[in-house]
């Protein structure tokens, strides 16, 4: 009997981890729009991130734009990364096809510097920033 009871509860525990305790929203975001909003909102950070004084980066908000381009609101935004963030396997499964999407974009960005000729800085803290010459 008392071996019993530590497997009740393991039981308990993992069928409980395997059930979502967010319910799949009436509006929801469908899965490959939403990977596009956080491939965009992504994009926007690091745009963001790299200058963030200049009066362009600050004059971009964010979820405004991501609000229009989509035509979502802000509570269909909310709801829906509240329940792809409790579907875990989907959620990873979308945040690497951004890695992917990035990677590829860095390719394509990599082969056109190539191309046009554009050398990069030699090894300093803005090695990553190419130099036209």
């Amino acid at each position: 009997m008392k071996k019993l009871i530590p497997i009740l509860i393991l039981v308990i525990l993992f069928s409980s981890c395997t059930k979502s305790m967010i319910e799949k929203p009436s509006n929801l975001i469908g899965e490959e729009v939403m990977t596009s909003i956080y491939y965009d909102l992504t994009v926007l950070d690091a745009i963001r991130s790299q200058n963030p004084y200049s009066p362009d980066s600050q004059a971009i908000n964010a979820k405004d734009y991501i609000y229009k381009k989509y035509k979502i609101d802000s509570l269909q935004f909310t709801q829906s990364n509240r329940f792809y963030v409790s579907q875990i396997d989907l959620y990873r499964n979308m945040y690497q096809k951004i890695s992917d999407r990035i990677d590829d974009e860095k390719k394509n960005t990599d082969s056109l510097v190539k191309l046009r000729g554009i050398k990069k800085a030699p090894s300093t803290l803005n090695s990553d920033k190419p130099q036209i010459q």
